[in-house]
């Protein structure tokens, strides 16, 4: 078991990161799983610039990935690093993270569903979010209150979505398209416009349709 232990980080900012390398020292070669956090504060860490996930070393290969601990709040926190592989020997190595998040500092809660879904804090997805997080939503009272009531109610739910990958892909699918709106306004108009002017010219035809119907009832000639 490794231990890493972080230093002072002050809430809402990041500490320095930390670069792991995992080497091949058998005489064959070796594949990694997906590296994974969990324990008691999985959300407070993250994983970045990972070379190591699913990746296949020769002997004697090696990949990096870094460590970075993300504390929102003062105190204590911990969290571990499993590092799964097929090797008969150690099928799984965990790295025990630990840090102290200091009391100063801003508001730089986490993205806990969508970090759950993408699956890294540091996911260009993720970061659009907390982007329009910090911009729009903590700039007015509404989104202020919006976000408060996510911290405090997320963390649970994510932590469900992270251990069921069908979840995962739902709301990365859910996800997407909102984000992609957030980061390109100007998709908007290419959505609404078509939708919209498929919907006028469907009801136009619809009422043309019952007027032309209607001339024709009238033409037709009594009898008697």
């Amino acid at each position: 078991k490794v231990n890493h232990l972080f230093r002072l980080a002050d809430a809402g900012l990041s500490s320095s990161s930390h670069t792991f390398t995992i080497t091949n020292s058998g005489v064959s070669g070796m594949t990694i799983g997906s590296l994974s956090l969990s324990g008691n504060n999985p959300y407070f860490f993250a994983v970045g610039a990972d070379t190591c996930s699913n990746a296949s070393l020769a002997a004697s290969g090696t990949c990096t990935f870094q460590a970075l601990f993300l504390p929102t709040s003062a105190g204590a926190m911990n969290a571990g690093l499993s590092i799964p592989s097929d090797d008969a020997a150690t099928p799984t190595v965990t790295v025990a993270l630990s840090g102290t998040g200091g009391g100063g500092g801003g508001d730089g809660g986490r993205c806990f569903i969508a970090t759950a879904a993408f699956g890294s804090y540091l996911d260009p997805h993720v970061k659009v979010l907390r982007v329009f997080r910090d911009r729009f939503l903590l700039g007015n009272r509404v989104g202020t209150a919006f976000v408060d009531f996510y911290y405090r109610r997320s963390p649970p739910v994510a932590d469900y979505i992270r251990q069921h990958e069908t979840l995962r892909t739902g709301v990365r699918w859910f996800l997407t398209p909102c984000i992609y709106l957030i980061e390109f306004p100007a998709l908007l108009l290419f959505v609404c416009v078509p939708i919209g002017m498929t919907v006028a010219l469907k009801w136009n035809r619809k009422g043309g349709f019952r007027r032309r119907a209607g001339r024709a009832i009238s033409c037709v000639p009594r009898r008697g």
